[in-house]
């Protein structure tokens, strides 16, 4: 596992080494007072931290319960988290329109599963 650690006792890992090492990263988060941060393509995307942390996360944040398998998870999402990701779906809708005018190919199963995960982002942010 590739880390990288900074000054504040955060260690920072790759997305794919957080999914093969998650049990690992989650005891060091809750036993170890560590802050796990995720990154993806380079980029800090998630942090991990204690439960007993939640209570110190400034208020430009969204925090979410979410159910788990083993009980519930507590997720830290930047403020603009959910703008960001519909401006991002906005922007392929246009490039997949364009496309489509272009090439003349019809909606597949592609577009019903877009749908569906855009119904599930809707309901995850309160919407």
């Amino acid at each position: 596992m590739v880390k990288k650690v900074d000054s504040a006792k955060s260690t920072h890992v790759s997305l794919t080494d957080a999914k093969q090492h998650l049990g690992e990263l989650v005891k060091r988060a809750a036993y170890g007072g560590e802050r796990i941060v995720i990154e993806f393509r380079g980029r800090p995307v998630a942090q991990l931290i204690a439960h007993s942390e939640t209570e110190e996360v400034s208020a430009p944040n969204i925090v979410r319960e979410v159910p788990t398998r083993y009980g519930t998870a507590t997720l830290i999402l930047p403020a603009d988290h959910f703008e960001r990701m519909r401006e991002a779906g906005e922007r392929m809708a246009a490039l997949r329109e364009r496309i489509r005018a272009e090439s003349g190919i019809q909606p597949d199963s592609v577009e019903i599963i877009r749908e569906m995960r855009e119904e599930r982002d809707r309901q995850l942010a309160g919407e």
